[in-house]
């Protein structure tokens, strides 16, 4: 009833541990209000804290490394991308991913191969955000990889590679022989509404050829 801004910073601090999540969110965004409350929100990282402690921890420092441009948090994000927790893991890559701190794009590729599939996909999305049309292979990889087999991962590389924007580098694989990589290239190209998705309407996987009509029928792409 008193407000979160006015609180003391060691009070905030407990409120990451409350049992409700508005109030562990309330505490969160006052804490990253200011970069002072770094340590703070770091320790709320710890192994030794509940799991929704922290992912919080988490959020907050994400917060500040994109809301502050505090690269100290983002540092500590990178180092969480090596947690044993597969959430921690895949929200500090989320959030790196968020915050544009480019120097953190070898640890959101690391993640790539990752053994969570959900950790893989925030990773993948993450990799777009900081990288540059060189990674396009990188994610056509674990396309490959993935083989179809896993939708939400197969979602967040071709996320990705919107992030990253050149529909040149991803057309390039449109002769590949895994049908994976050509329906992540229409899946990539139905997003861009690039023509060129057209060369896959004789695609000698049905399937592909009927992604294709969709998406031409859906995205009014000529």
């Amino acid at each position: 009833a008193k407000g979160f801004n006015d609180m003391p910073a060691g009070e905030l601090a407990k409120h990451l541990r409350h049992p409700d999540m508005r109030v562990r969110l309330r505490a969160q965004i006052a804490l990253a209000g200011d970069v002072a409350n770094r340590e703070i929100l770091l320790a709320a990282t710890a192994s030794s804290e509940p799991l929704t402690t922290r992912l919080h921890g988490v959020w907050g420092l994400g917060n500040l490394a994109r809301i502050k441009g505090d690269k100290d948090a983002a540092k500590e994000l990178a180092k969480l991308t090596g947690d044993s927790e597969a959430k921690v893991r895949g929200q500090a890559a989320k959030a790196l991913g968020d915050s544009g701190y480019k120097e953190a794009l070898d640890a959101a590729i690391t993640l790539l191969a990752d053994p969570d599939l959900r950790t893989r996909m925030l990773a993948a999305i993450a990799t777009g955000k900081l990288g540059t049309k060189a990674e396009v292979p990188v994610l056509m990889a674990v396309v490959k990889d993935n083989d179809d087999k896993d939708e939400y991962l197969r979602h967040g590389v071709i996320q990705g590679m919107i992030e990253i924007g050149d529909a040149d580098v991803v057309y390039a694989f449109a002769n590949s022989e895994s049908p994976a990589v050509r329906r992540a290239v229409v899946l990539a190209l139905r997003r861009f509404k690039d023509g060129r998705i057209g060369t896959f309407l004789k695609d000698t996987d049905l399937s592909i050829a009927v992604e294709t009509v969709q998406a031409i029928n859906d995205n009014y792409i000529e």
